[in-house]
C-alpha cells in the first residue's frame, strides 16, 4: 500500500494523505464495533495542505508505474522501494526551517540507493552511472554529470555543515534526476550491471 501512495505522490508531485478507511468485517464486530458494515475511520489534516485534482493523465501514469513495479525483479524491490520512499518524502518538504536542506538530503539518499552506490567516491560514481543510465551521447552524459556534481556539492555542504544552502533550482534539478532514474529503472525491470553499463558504449538494455 505504501508503494501505491508513494508512486501517486510522484505522479502528481503532491503529498498524499489518507483521509478515511472503510471497514467491513462482521465476524469481528463483537471485538470491535468499528468493524461493522459501513463503519469507517477518519483522519484529520491541517489547513496548510493544498488540494489537487486527480486527472486521467495522473491515473494513466500511475497505472503504468504500477505495472512496471509488478514486473520489477522481486529480489530488488525492497532496495528500490527505499529509494522511492525517500523520493516521495522529499515532496513533503514544503515548510520548516530546514525544508530545502531536508529535501536535498532525501533526494540524495534516493539517488544513492537507486544507483547502488558504495560508501566511497559517491559523487563520481553517481555522475558516471547516471550519465550512462539516462543518456546515450557523450554531450548529454556530460550535462547530467555536471547536474549531479552541482547537486552533490549542495548535499555535501549540508552533511558537513559548511555553509547555508539556498539553492531551490539545484534541489529541483536533483529531484528531476531522481525521478527520471526511478522511471528508467522501472522500465528496465531490474538494476543494471553498473560496471558493464558504464564500460559499454551503448545505453540499450542487455
Amino acid at each position: 500500500m505504501g508503494v501505491i501512495f508513494d508512486l501517486l505522490s510522484l505522479t502528481t508531485s503532491q503529498r498524499v494523505q489518507l483521509l478515511s478507511v472503510l471497514c467491513c468485517a462482521p465476524d469481528l464486530v463483537d471485538l470491535n464495533p468499528n468493524f461493522g458494515p459501513g463503519s469507517s475511520s477518519g483522519f484529520l489534516h491541517g489547513n496548510n495542505w493544498t488540494k489537487k485534482d486527480l486527472t486521467q493523465k495522473h491515473i494513466g501514469d500511475l497505472q503504468g508505474l504500477l505495472r512496471s513495479w509488478s514486473r520489477f525483479k522481486v529480489e530488488d524491490r525492497r532496495t528500490l522501494e527505499l529509494g522511492l520512499s525517500r523520493l516521495a518524502s522529499s515532496i513533503l518538504r514544503k515548510q520548516g526551517r530546514f525544508w530545502l536542506q531536508d529535501r536535498i538530503l532525501d533526494t540524495a539518499i534516493a539517488l544513492e540507493v537507486m544507483y547502488e552506490l558504495p560508501a566511497s567516491e559517491l559523487s563520481y560514481r553517481l555522475q558516471t552511472r547516471a550519465g550512462h543510465l539516462l543518456a546515450e551521447t557523450t554531450e548529454a552524459r556530460i550535462t547530467i554529470a555536471e547536474e549531479v556534481k552541482q547537486f552533490y556539492g549542495l548535499r555535501s555542504s549540508i552533511a558537513h555543515g559548511k555553509k547555508r544552502v539556498d539553492a531551490k533550482e539545484s534541489a529541483d534539478s536533483g529531484f528531476a534526476l531522481a525521478q527520471r532514474t526511478l522511471r528508467e529503472l522501472l522500465r528496465r525491470g531490474s538494476f543494471p550491471d553498473w560496471e558493464r553499463l558504464v564500460m559499454s558504449s551503448s545505453n540499450a538494455p542487455a
